[in-house]
């Protein structure tokens, strides 16, 4: 398609200038994670109390055990998709390659979060459906030693390589079902679906329409095929008619919700003169900074807080209402009749397992969304730990309070900031509606500037510049030969092409804009102001140390002061990578996507970016 300098442009501008939409509701709730199971032999039975309860830890056995390989294939022959990797469930994180002739834009990498998905695609399509151009390595065979191809249907395929690509990621939302729901996120919610950190209720499953179909081989062990519930059941609440909902699984993550603004944010922010110090960003900021109304961010304002939704984890599925009776439509006529409460529709569909006498699971097989047969094998000896992409969080944190000594370092970084005067900036930043956005520009704390190129990584040719101070944004198409990977022109465009607005008018529904909370954060690091140390001891965790560049850092989580227990540790919303002299090297946000923004920092002496004209 031709790229319209007069159309096509402008789409970026609008996405930094108009803000977000929510995403859609999720859809076919009524319809559970899977669908029916293939049709029970005729052997089949109930289960005994044993075997119910041996089905009821399951879910409990995988989280403990964290760590397992992943051979799936999903559809039928000819249309297949093939996955190979590994899920780490204690983190709530699998890495796979997929293949496969049905896989179609989904090809390449994957990592995902429950409700995240990022994806590297191939850089070629290869006729046999590998993957290809991504790093991938080594051929992987059924954990029970039987040869690659053979009766499980899947082909030789690559596992993914244990160090990820650092760059070509694209990050969205989805969801368990729904129209536009294809097989591999079907499968992936199902994945996260098998986990759980507790074991589901042993006398619903033994009342339920759980069965047990025989006896089989997998993973080098005698196993008992079962027919079980897709999600854990839910008794129903005491005292009340209203029909049970299965809970998404707890998977340890919290990831937003995407749909609600997180708590902490700028949206409940009070006036930047009346901001307590303590932590970083939520300060007074810079003087002549008005006051904001709800939903907008101004530079003094940090949100610290947890992300979206509720505060409990999600594995982002999708769980029917059930019950036993018929519904009422809105005309006073029946509807469709809710599942019975012991049916496994009413709990999310139903799924063959390949459990041992360990409760482990060996293998498990269903129908996704749409009817496509999945067929996984998990093997149980591959408990090598993943490597996250920054997106997803990077490295695995290990929370704990501050020393004294970090809490001074903190207080000290708005501080050296400033001293410094500013740096380049580059940033990547995922946000909704789907878009994954890069930015380069620099950062001017000594006067209270950001001045950044923006582009969408799938649009190359749409690109925009803003310039932020403590006022607002003001916001432009970029010129011609202007691109988000390099350095925007200084000065800036003369001409009065740029649009104002007032951080006052800025955000939504949800709240700040994701991309003007992590301007505005950026901006308030500069202020100049030291912290309290103090009150940095009990707000402030450390998560690990890490590396940007040849740079060593500390990793920070700053909690909003009134907003105690808001985040689990290592769950909150803002991220402050710190050098040894206390300079900010990168800022994280987590975005409405529920994966993370970087925005690094190369400190250094910056051009003044003088204020730009008024339309």
């Amino acid at each position: 398609m031709r790229f319209s300098p007069t159309g096509d442009r402008r789409r970026i501008v609008a996405l930094v200038a108009l803000g977000c939409v929510a995403i859609g509701s999720a859809a076919g709730l009524a319809t559970g994670l899977v669908s029916c199971a293939p049709a029970a032999s005729p052997q089949a039975r109930p289960l005994s109390t044993a075997e119910a309860q041996r089905l009821a830890t399951m879910r409990m056995t995988n989280f403990q055990q964290a760590r397992v390989g992943v051979r799936a294939t999903i559809g039928d022959p000819g249309a297949e998709v093939r996955l190979i990797g590994r899920v780490d469930w204690s983190r709530a994180l699998a890495y796979l390659s997929v293949s496969g002739p049905g896989a179609g834009e989904r090809r390449g990498l994957l990592q995902a979060a429950p409700g995240v998905l990022a994806t590297r695609p191939a850089d070629t399509a290869p006729d046999d459906g590998t993957p290809t151009g991504t790093g991938a390595v080594g051929t992987v065979r059924p954990a029970d030693g039987s040869a690659p191809g053979t009766p499980t249907g899947n082909a030789v395929s690559t596992a993914p390589p244990d160090v990820p690509p650092a760059d070509g990621w694209r990050i969205e939302r989805f969801t368990a079902s729904g129209p536009d729901t294809g097989p591999v996120e079907s499968f992936l919610a199902l994945l996260f679906a098998i986990a759980h950190d507790r074991a589901d209720a042993a006398d619903l499953i033994e009342r339920s329409e759980s069965r047990w179909l025989g006896r089989d081989r997998a993973g080098g062990a005698t196993v008992d095929v079962l027919l079980g519930p897709a999600v854990p059941p839910q008794p129903k609440p005491t005292g009340t008619d209203a029909p049970s909902t299965p809970a998404a699984p707890g998977t340890g993550t919290a990831a937003p919700a995407g749909t609600a603004a997180p708590s902490g944010t700028a949206r409940s922010a009070p006036p930047p003169a009346a901001a307590p110090s303590g932590t970083p960003g939520t300060s007074a900021g810079p003087s002549g900074t008005a006051a904001p109304r709800a939903g907008t961010p101004t530079p003094g304002g940090s949100p610290g807080g947890a992300p979206a939704g509720d505060g409990s984890a999600s594995a982002g599925v999708d769980t029917p209402r059930t019950g036993g009776a018929a519904t009422t439509g809105p005309a006073g006529g029946p509807t469709s009749a809710r599942p019975a409460e012991t049916s496994l529709a009413a709990m999310g569909g139903a799924v063959r397992y390949w459990l041992d006498g360990d409760a482990r699971l060996h293998r498990f097989e269903a129908l996704l969304a749409g009817n496509r047969p999945v067929n996984a094998h998990l093997d149980r000896a591959d408990d090598a730990g993943i490597t996250a992409i920054d997106a997803l969080g990077g490295r695995p944190v290990e929370p704990r309070a501050v020393t004294a000594e970090e809490a001074d370092l903190l207080s000290r970084m708005r501080q050296r900031n400033r001293a410094l005067g500013g740096g380049k900036v580059t940033f990547a930043l995922p946000t909704v509606p789907t878009a994954n956005l890069r930015g380069t520009g620099l950062v001017d704390w000594r006067n209270t500037v950001a001045y950044v190129a923006v582009g969408d990584l799938d649009k190359p040719g749409e690109t925009a510049l803003i310039r932020a101070d403590r006022t607002g944004p003001a916001i432009r198409v970029a010129p011609q030969r202007v691109t988000a990977d390099r350095q925007p022109p200084v000065p800036p465009p003369t001409d009065r092409s740029w649009t104002h607005v007032d951080w006052r008018q800025r955000g939504d529904a949800q709240g700040a804009l994701d991309v003007d909370v992590l301007l505005t954060e950026l901006l308030a690091l500069g202020t100049g102001a030291r912290d309290d140390a103090a009150a940095l001891r009990r707000s402030a965790i450390r998560l690990r140390t890490d590396r940007v560049d040849d740079t060593a850092v500390t990793v920070f989580e700053v909690g909003r002061p009134g907003q105690a227990g808001a985040a689990r540790p290592g769950q909150g919303r803002l991220r402050y990578w710190v050098d040894s002299s206390g300079a900010l090297r990168r800022l994280e946000l987590r975005t409405r996507t529920g994966a993370f923004a970087q925005l690094d920092v190369d400190p250094g002496r910056v051009a003044y970016v003088r204020p730009v004209p008024r339309a």
